[in-house]
């Protein structure tokens, strides 16, 4: 199941684009955006390129890493060119902003897709990541908990849809985590054991304090977030409208997860609303979820399928989160 949705453009509007290079995803959306700072999105597309395959453990991008993000890049630039986009807006997030020959890439992208990446603190993700999110979701009221599942950290932020009160990026992630536990298909009990001791250490280590603050709802963003919801609904082609807003029960997530720890990866590819490349990362995203929901005492969370890409596009058009 792949990503790639199309809207008509509406007139009046300046028709930009957004892309996100993850750990695990390149993320593109092409948009009109008001004069009022709304979001229209035209053109999504999502390709798993995996950056960041062998980071965690090398602080080095891999040559052929470099290479499928390049080439992603070329195409996501076709796309953007065949929408007229004004101005593309790129960034990288952990996995470029670890490695050690970050500059590789960079000169690569710029040379081979004449594009040039923003590599973003994981602050300034994480402050994107949230307004980006919630700005679609005028239901959403009050203080909300923001979390950000990529494949290399996670991002957390407590606000509301105008506001920062805290932001954190961990070194959690479905990629780091599944490359630095999971040595067997399926895991081994011991192995699962390990990965929840590790986001608990993390959490307890940078959000405890957080437990103290007054929290209205989580709103999760990200890939695996939005995979395990298309696995609930069965999807077999994916639908941001079915996706975005839906509300995540913790005993459906752990449902999921009872049904993925028994499986191998190949089994896993197969099943509804799964991209298969994405099967090799999802016990220990999904995993990471369900900690997440448990160490902040929450049954259920929001789905978002709004991120990091609008909320790039709102920093640059003075809206929140502008860096």
């Amino acid at each position: 199941m792949g990503r790639s949705t199309l809207t008509k453009t509406n007139a009046g509007m300046k028709t930009v684009a957004a892309i996100d290079v993850g750990t695990n995803c390149a993320l593109l959306l092409v948009a009109n955006v008001s004069d009022d700072h709304q979001i229209t999105p035209l053109f999504e597309q999502e390709k798993i390129i995996r950056l960041g395959e062998g980071v965690d453990e090398s602080r080095r991008l891999l040559d052929s890493a470099i290479s499928r993000a390049v080439h992603t890049l070329q195409e996501y630039r076709e796309i953007c060119e065949e929408w007229q986009a004004e101005t593309i807006y790129l960034t990288g997030t952990s996995a470029v902003r670890d490695a050690l020959n970050q500059a590789d890439l960079l000169s690569r992208i710029a040379s081979e897709s004449g594009l040039e990446m923003e590599v973003l603190t994981g602050k300034e993700e994480a402050t994107r990541m949230h307004f980006g999110a919630l700005s679609n979701k005028i239901f959403v009221h009050g203080q909300s908990l923001t979390v950000d599942i990529g494949g290399g950290s996670t991002e957390f932020v407590l606000g509301d849809r105008h506001s920062v009160e805290h932001c954190a990026s961990l070194h959690l992630g479905s990629v780091r985590l599944t490359e630095r536990f999971i040595k067997h298909d399926p895991p081994l009990p011991s192995e699962i054991a390990a990965i929840i001791e590790n986001c608990q250490a993390e959490m307890e280590a940078a959000l405890v304090s957080w437990k103290r603050c007054p929290l209205h709802q989580m709103v999760a963003g990200a890939g695996t977030a939005t995979t395990v919801a298309a696995m609930l609904l069965r999807l077999t082609t994916y639908d941001p409208a079915l996706l975005d807003g839906k509300s995540l029960q913790r005993d459906a997530v752990e449902s999921i997860y009872a049904e993925l720890q028994e499986l191998r990866v190949d089994e896993i590819s197969g099943l509804p609303g799964i991209v298969p490349q994405r099967a090799p990362v999802m016990v220990a995203g999904v995993v990471l979820l369900l900690e997440v929901m448990r160490f902040f005492g929450l049954e259920e969370t929001v789905v978002s399928d709004w991120g990091l890409r609008h909320g790039t596009l709102l920093s640059r058009f003075g809206a929140g989160g502008s860096d």
